[in-house]
């Protein structure tokens, strides 16, 4: 996978994220969390890049037993940092519901399927 193709991947997920978090501003129940939604996407955006940066580099050493094992780092660290997230918003921001979890469980969803897509190109690379 080029870099040039994964940043372009990135960038249409995100666009369709940050849409997404625009658009619940048109339900009332959901409109307060816009601001919790644009910041998942960011956090998520900057977790995505640091992920393919590191397994790119496994792969591009010819390392890929470390490769999984990276992975589920990764993969636990971000639901780690997901429960971090939601829990510190609770805690803080005191939301009069809980529907706060809906926007930031798509964008979720939304990156970790991204992730699951790019990791899969990257460990099907041949090392060069």
């Amino acid at each position: 996978m080029r870099h040039a193709t994964f940043f372009k991947h990135l960038f249409w997920i995100s666009a369709v994220a940050i849409a997404l978090s625009l658009a619940q501003s048109q339900l009332p129940v959901l409109a307060t969390y816009v601001s919790l939604a644009l910041i998942s996407v960011t956090v998520f955006v900057c977790l995505s890049i640091v992920m393919y940066v590191f397994t790119y580099r496994i792969v591009k050493q010819a390392r890929h037993n470390q490769f999984i094992g990276l992975f589920m780092i990764f993969t636990l660290f971000k639901m780690i940092l997901a429960i971090s997230v939601v829990g510190l918003y609770a805690r803080f921001a005191e939301p009069p519901n809980r529907f706060f979890v809906l926007p930031f469980f798509l964008i979720y969803l939304i990156y970790t399927a991204f992730e699951i897509w790019f990791m899969d190109k990257l460990g099907r690379m041949q090392p060069k």
